[in-house]
């Protein structure tokens, strides 16, 4: 609360942190049968996910600990599914591309000079998640760039 204060519009600030908040407690849930049934669990990143979200989500059902799960920040929107022993995976349709996506986009940093890590290739998802958004004129106002 003390932050959200001090910046420019104190209430967006809150309604994010609430919002991850509220998910969190859903992602808690998840993880925990996740864990006594034995699954995985996967991210479902939403179609105006941030570079962040979306690399979490190309993973696929991969992740088992209590912090991979939990990550998310404020104005996350992404859920998170199990897979439970013997099911498939199939992520949604809006989604497709994304793993081709990721590729090229680090080999595009590598081509820049900089270390493929997940800073540079998040923030560069991020500059082309906005590009895209700016030509369809919807804001992008969600991408946080990685520090």
């Amino acid at each position: 609360a003390e932050y959200a204060v001090g910046t420019k519009d104190p209430k967006y600030v809150l309604e994010g942190s609430g919002n991850r908040a509220i998910l969190d407690q859903s992602r808690s849930t998840l993880i925990h049968n996740s864990k006594r049934e034995g699954g995985n669990w996967y991210r479902i990143a939403g179609p105006k996910s941030c570079g962040f979200c979306r690399l979490l989500a190309t993973q696929g059902p991969v992740y088992s600990s209590a912090h991979a799960a939990a990550a998310s920040h404020d104005r996350c929107k992404c859920k998170v599914a199990v897979q439970r022993p013997g099911m498939t995976h199939t992520p949604p349709k809006h989604m497709h591309g994304w793993n081709e996506d990721y590729e090229n986009l680090r080999e595009q940093v590598i081509k820049d000079g900089l270390k493929p890590d997940l800073k540079n290739i998040v923030n560069a998802w991020n500059r082309q998640i906005r590009q895209e958004l700016k030509l369809l004129g919807e804001s992008a106002e969600h991408l946080q760039d990685v520090a």
